[in-house]
């Protein structure tokens, strides 16, 4: 069986304790995409997020994309996509689980066929 570097790194991501993790993979430190001092590391965040909801891995596009629903940063590409490189997640597979998401949310509501 072939593995490929995608799925190789993930499950080292997944194998090291993100408590031991102080920066991020990548090497990514301070606030590269803005000047909000409040946003000074998305990933640290999300990290942060996940484990405060109890998801099992970061590293899956459908957490990620609940993270960006919850927080209203579903057209924050820049953001979507240094989490998902940081992840080894597409962003192409983050986008559509968003629309995916907000589809399930439209039609929980009664409104089954808007779409946002």
């Amino acid at each position: 069986m072939k593995i490929t570097k995608r799925q190789l790194r993930r499950i080292i991501r997944e194998a090291i304790d993100p408590r031991e993790m102080e920066e991020p993979v990548g090497g990514w430190v301070g606030n590269a995409l803005t000047n909000d001092p409040d946003y000074a590391n998305p990933l640290a965040d999300y990290k942060e997020w996940v484990k405060r909801k109890g998801h099992i891995t970061p590293a899956s596009s459908s957490v990620m994309a609940t993270y960006f629903i919850e927080n209203g940063m579903t057209d924050d590409h820049d953001v979507h996509e240094l989490l998902a490189n940081e992840m080894g997640i597409s962003h192409e597979d983050v986008m559509r689980e968003i629309s995916h998401q907000e589809d399930e949310y439209q039609y929980a509501a009664g409104r089954p066929w808007e779409h946002n």
